[in-house]
């Protein structure tokens, strides 16, 4: 009996932390998206605080929540078919490019890829969101840890007398005697 009272207390205890932790997630709202091989519109967003550095890139994990088109039933799917799509996005600001790492539903993703694949999308494409939304929290966290650079004000010194007055003359007329050449 006291063996299954401190399991609960400790299966209670670990649910408590991960629902804080996924509480604590910094989801950022960027717009609605049609997921064309569902047939239905999806909300996208970014984890903000799944970004981080790996290697010569960032990588953010990005959620799509799936919802059916008004007036259409639910995609016809598998059973328990899932309503949340994840990629996670490998992401280069300095070449304005990205390349997708894996992707996959809630607790079911594909191995990473050995090469990545980076490409620049479209201006108008939901992935333009994701890499400037993406580029702006990262320059926005470069901007708060790099320390401020202090400016230098030119001094005014006096001369060293190592300065020139004026610019010097290349023809001095006094220089040359007639018939020089």
């Amino acid at each position: 009996m006291r063996m299954n009272l401190l399991s609960c207390s400790v299966s209670l205890g670990l649910a408590l932390a991960s629902a804080s932790a996924a509480a604590g997630e910094r989801w950022v709202y960027l717009g609605d998206v049609h997921v064309a091989e569902l047939a239905a519109s999806g909300k996208l967003s970014l984890n903000l605080d799944s970004l981080h550095k790996r290697g010569r890139h960032y990588e953010i994990w990005e959620r799509v929540v799936v919802e059916p088109e008004p007036g259409r039933r639910a995609p016809a799917a598998a059973p328990g078919s899932p309503s949340v799509r994840r990629t996670l996005w490998a992401i280069r600001c300095r070449f304005g490019e990205m390349a997708k790492v894996t992707e996959g539903t809630d607790g079911a993703f594909e191995p990473r890829a050995e090469s990545l694949r980076f490409f620049g999308p479209r201006p108008d494409s939901p992935n333009a969101a994701v890499l400037e939304t993406t580029c702006a929290e990262v320059r926005r966290i470069v901007a708060k840890t790099r320390p401020p650079q202090p400016r230098e004000e030119p001094k005014d010194q006096p001369p060293t007398g190592k300065e020139l007055e004026a610019p010097p003359m290349i023809f001095d007329p006094d220089g040359f005697e007639y018939g020089e050449e």
